[in-house]
């Protein structure tokens, strides 16, 4: 294609017998390749005519027109392309690659017409940012913040001092950017000599502090050692006392010791005369007690006999009424015995039997020799 561009732009071809006939009928640079190529070579030549300047404005505005010309002949053409898509659609696949080679060639073409102009926004854009960021910096730079020292104010100082401000750089703002420059300048040194003097006093109190802290040091010391002297002087005073307190609560204790010792004896001898003393007592009252213990013995033993002879009594009157009773029993059940006996022999008799067979009858059913037969009583 770049060959075929390279062949159209020969000075036989009538640039402007080629446009027409496209702005006339855009279709045919999507049908004709060579068309395409003329084309292009048309729209380059006139470029060329009045290529622009990107040094002064109305260059510019010549490079973003004739860029804007070719964006809309390019519309113009994939317009036409658009349209004529449902017409030919058996030609689509013809169609839209001869039309994808134009967009692409002619948005190269775009690109390449509005190049100078583009590189051109760019440095512009860059160089704004960084007069921005200049102009950011030395705005900053008089707002003094409460850690700042004069150190840093001075290194502040000569970063705005060697600031390069050029036309170049801020044009028609050179002016403004160099009376900031100056303004900038003049309230740091204002602010270091300030900020001096700001370190100078505390340098000076720090100075007076120390030299007071080391006067109070000093004292601080003076009266310590003072206190010392006072406590070891009040130590060996109370030292002297405890040792004149020592010795007289030696002799106290010597002169208790042997007072005890004295009240010991007196009472080691009295508590002997007095365990004597008990001792008898003791014996005494053993031999009292030895003598209750046996009247009490013989009176438990008395009384113990006594008891036993009433038992043994009562015991022996128990057995008397117990045989008197069974006695009476025995006689009563013996009396029972011979009225039954006495009514069966009588019984018999009535039937017949005389007495004497009438008592063997009675003896024998008692004896239990009769079979089925026995008496009740």
């Amino acid at each position: 294609m770049a060959k075929t561009a390279a062949k159209v732009q020969e000075p036989a071809i009538d640039h402007e017998a080629v446009k027409k006939e496209v702005a006339d009928k855009p279709i045919i640079v999507l049908m004709d390749p060579i068309k395409l190529d003329a084309y292009i070579a048309a729209l380059r030549a006139e470029v060329a005519e009045n290529p622009g300047d990107v040094g002064t404005a109305k260059g510019r505005d010549i490079i973003r027109a004739n860029a804007a010309e070719i964006g809309k002949k390019k519309s113009a053409i994939d317009r036409e392309r658009l349209r004529s898509t449902e017409e030919w659609r058996n030609n689509i696949a013809t169609v839209n690659a001869a039309g994808k080679v134009v967009k692409e060639t002619l948005q190269a073409l775009q690109d390449e017409t509005r190049a100078p102009l583009t590189i051109w926004e760019e440095r512009e854009e860059s160089r704004m940012a960084e007069a921005a960021s200049i102009i950011a910096d030395m705005k900053a730079a008089v707002v003094i913040q409460v850690g700042d020292t004069a150190a840093m104010l001075r290194e502040r100082l000569e970063r705005i001092r060697s600031r390069n401000l050029s036309d170049d750089m801020f044009g028609p703002q050179i002016e403004e950017v160099t009376d900031l420059r100056d303004e900038t300048v003049a309230a740091l040194l204002t602010a270091i000599t300030r900020v001096d003097q700001e370190e100078a006093d505390r340098a000076e109190l720090v100075r007076l502090r120390e030299e007071r802290e080391e006067r109070e040091r000093q004292d601080a010391a003076r009266r310590e050692r003072e206190e010392a002297e006072r406590a070891e002087a009040e130590r060996q005073r109370l030292a002297a006392e405890a040792e004149a307190q020592r010795q007289a609560d030696e002799a106290a204790r010597i002169e208790r010791e042997r007072k005890e010792a004295a009240d010991r004896a007196v009472r080691e001898a009295e508590e002997r005369a007095q365990a004597e003393r008990d001792r008898i007592q003791r014996e005494h009252e053993a031999r009292l007690q030895a003598e209750r213990d046996r009247a009490e013995e013989a009176e438990r033993l008395a009384q113990e006999e006594r008891a036993r002879a009433a038992r043994e009594k009562a015991e022996r009157e128990e057995a008397a009424r117990r045989e008197q009773e069974e006695q009476a029993r025995r006689e009563a059940d013996r009396a029972h015995r011979s009225k039954i006996q006495r009514e069966v022999k009588e019984a018999f008799m009535s039937c017949g039997v005389d007495e004497d067979t009438a008592k063997k009858l009675v003896l024998a059913i008692l004896a239990k020799t009769v079979p089925h037969t026995s008496i009740q009583f």
